[in-house]
């Protein structure tokens, strides 16, 4: 007879080659989705990030992400290339063990509305995720648009560079493996509090690029417990209420969630509160046609083949290049909006005619989803 050590070993076999097995079906997925998201000609991949060439010349705007690494600001230039090129544990190694491998830790950034105000639209919050290898500065000017563009004040998730190569690490992490990272950890207490708040009527996410990353792994943990149970059993000391999840599902109707250049893997309503009728957040993804970063996401190629699964409403602009989201989305939109004109943005998939969120602009309030 086989002992219960000997079931034990053999459980313990079995489980450690499927885990190997993943690893290899993501390695081998994330490689294909990289390939076919440079699967396009001419092959403008500098441009499929930072817009077309000409736009890189100055003059800028006031709010570009260009003036935040400027030749005439040599000073301020040389301390952004340095905080996204060395790790941050090299520059500021932890003060203690809680602060994890790297050096910069989450926080939350106010932005006020255009009128110098944090407490206008009372009923509402919204908050920022930024991208990858941005320094306060770059997160602050990003969120200065939306505020201008929505006439709203905006708290930042400020999840700090640590490096380009570590913040692409973590976004492979939370991209292929769904792996929830202090960032995302951060996001899901604070919108976990702001849902449970009774004042607050909507509560608007607006993520881009890893934010977009992290945005889907705090949806996925908003709405599954199974998924939820496992993110806090290894905690040592977690929030009861927040490991609980909201108490009332039906909370989640007042989530929206935003997503410029959406380069997730997943970004889903739990089968199980679809199933029982329940509320689920509002799902929205922009992007250009020719943004490396979302065609690695909203936009791959061959979505199904290579597991990505993106739901909610989908508008992409076509022909425009580029993945800055003040260079290349909200200036366009801001335009386009102040004047009156077409966006050009494309509904895919079944989506509205407009995006949802365009409602919300110069302070305007749409009208509760259905």
């Amino acid at each position: 007879m086989t002992s219960t050590i000997e079931k034990t070993d053999t459980e313990d076999r079995v489980e450690h080659g499927m885990a190997e097995e993943k690893n290899v079906e993501e390695i081998r997925d994330l490689g294909r989705i990289v390939i076919d998201a440079l699967d396009f000609k001419p092959p403008r991949y500098v441009e499929a990030i930072l817009g077309r060439w000409w736009t890189w010349l100055p003059p800028h705007r006031a709010l570009s992400e260009f003036r935040v690494a400027s030749p005439w600001r040599l000073r301020r230039t040389l301390k952004y290339l340095i905080q996204v090129t060395i790790p941050s544990i090299l520059l500021e190694p932890p003060v203690d063990s809680n602060d994890g491998l790297f050096r910069n830790r989450t926080k939350i950034l106010k932005e006020p509305d255009p009128e110098g105000r944090e407490d206008s639209f009372p009923e509402e919050t919204w908050f920022y995720v930024n991208g990858i290898v941005a320094n306060e500065q770059l997160a602050r000017i990003q969120a200065k648009s939306l505020a201008l563009l929505f006439r709203r004040p905006i708290n930042i998730i400020f999840n700090a560079t640590d490096s380009t190569g570590a913040d692409v690490l973590e976004c492979v992490l939370g991209k292929g493996w769904g792996i929830m990272s202090e960032p995302a950890r951060f996001a899901y207490h604070r919108l976990h509090e702001t849902l449970e708040d009774e004042s607050k009527k909507r509560v608007v996410v607006v993520g881009y690029s890893q934010g977009t990353i992290i945005a889907a792994n705090v949806l996925r943990a908003l709405e599954d417990p199974r998924f939820r149970a496992r993110l806090f059993e290894s905690e040592s000391a977690p929030e009861p209420d927040a490991a609980a999840g909201p108490s009332r599902p039906e909370l989640l109707r007042k989530l929206e969630v935003y997503a410029f250049g959406n380069c997730a893997d997943t970004m889903l309503h739990d089968p199980g509160m679809l199933a029982a009728g329940n509320a689920v957040p509002w799902i929205e993804s922009l992007s250009n046609e020719y943004d490396l970063f979302a065609r690695m996401g909203v936009l791959a190629p061959h979505k199904k083949r290579n597991g990505i699964e993106i739901q909610g409403a989908s508008y992409v602009k076509r022909g425009k290049f580029g993945h800055q989201l003040n260079e290349q989305y909200l200036f366009d939109i801001y335009d386009c909006l102040d004047a009156g004109r077409d966006t050009s943005y494309v509904p895919v998939e079944g989506s509205h005619e407009l995006p949802r969120l365009f409602s919300y602009f110069g302070g305007q309030t749409p009208d509760p989803y259905s």
